[in-house]
């Protein structure tokens, strides 16, 4: 009787499902640059350029005319290539990637399109290249912040510290326009002897881009969790209110209190409570110290006397103290 030989186990076949790449996730950062930190010097490098411009922006007379409006352009549109072409991305780089892109994408094309029928056609360019600028600013920090929440999950601090460099920036402008007014800064068109200009030059101008400030100050004052943040918010917001109201804007004034409204319907519900009592504060901190900036600036004349400068300690130390007092008050 002969053996019969064991059969051979057949090996069970397995079959490997692949998955689809997940474009935001899964994809290969594609980049001209191969080196990983070669590639995060870069992200950070071009993430530094952008915020420098957005901030910087205002000491340049608001890029108001013409010859600052072009360097900032430049300055931008270089930033944009370089980050467009060697930033690392999940996958090809898309200029257009949701319907927030094609509508500034949109509004820049209908400004660059207005120059075939304009009348003056220099300032329909010099517009044009307004609205493609504030694109270029637009696409690369979003893009910023959203690389930060595929990275970590998280896009909220990004979004913060954006927000808070436009902050301190906007807290630089007004400091120069106490000191211009006070007499320890020289600055052309920044005091006229009654409204502070600062750097923008103009006195309304001034008056709306420290309004912008002033709600972003409280509103990063409202959603900031930790007692010490929130208190350095709502500082910031005392240091750039108190020079709003000696820019003597009466169309600013009368439109507060309707963005008051906007801001707290706006703001969360868990959180409108705590932005309306930031708001009092600061506005009750801002009218105790304004006679007293008031009278620092213009002390009174003397029966016989001739009128006299400002005091310089006396304008910085109330605008110090409403500062330091708008931290705890809130």
């Amino acid at each position: 009787m002969s053996e019969q030989k064991p059969k051979k186990a057949k090996k069970a076949k397995t079959t490997v499902t692949k998955r689809p790449l997940d474009t935001r996730k899964d994809a290969p950062k594609t980049s001209l640059f191969a080196g990983k930190q070669a590639r995060a010097a870069l992200t950070l490098s071009c993430a530094l350029a952008i915020l420098a411009v957005i901030s910087l922006a205002p000491y340049f007379r608001g890029l108001f005319f013409l010859r600052e409006r072009l360097i900032a352009f430049i300055a931008s549109a270089a930033i944009f290539v370089s980050y467009l072409l060697f930033a690392p991305h999940a996958g090809k780089p898309v200029i257009v990637r949701n319907d927030l892109d094609k509508a500034a994408l949109a509004l820049a094309g209908a400004y660059a399109l207005a120059i075939v029928a304009a009348a003056s056609p220099k300032q329909a360019i010099a517009e044009a290249l307004k609205y493609v600028n504030y694109f270029f600013v637009y696409w690369i920090i979003s893009d910023l912040v959203a690389g930060r929440a595929r990275a970590h999950g998280r896009a909220d601090r990004a979004a913060s510290a954006v927000l808070t460099v436009l902050l301190l920036s906007a807290l630089g402008v007004a400091v120069l326009g106490v000191g211009a007014a006070a007499g320890t800064f020289k600055y052309r068109g920044a005091y006229d002897g009654l409204r502070i200009s600062s750097s923008i030059q103009y006195p309304n101008s001034l008056a709306a881009y420290l309004t912008a400030a002033f709600f972003l100050a409280v509103g990063l004052s409202a959603s900031e969790k930790r007692p010490l943040g929130k208190a350095a918010y709502s500082a910031a917001a005392c240091g750039v209110l108190l020079p709003f109201v000696f820019t003597y804007s009466r169309g600013a004034w009368a439109l507060f209190p309707l963005v008051c409204v906007i801001f707290l319907l706006v703001l969360p519900k868990n959180e409108r409570l705590g932005g309306f009592w930031l708001l009092a504060a600061a506005f009750a901190v801002t009218f105790a110290a304004s006679p007293f900036f008031q009278r620092a600036l213009h002390p009174p004349v003397p029966a016989g006397g001739q009128p006299r400068g400002p005091v310089p300690y006396a304008v910085w130390l109330v605008y110090v103290l409403s500062i330091v007092l708008g931290g705890p008050a809130s």
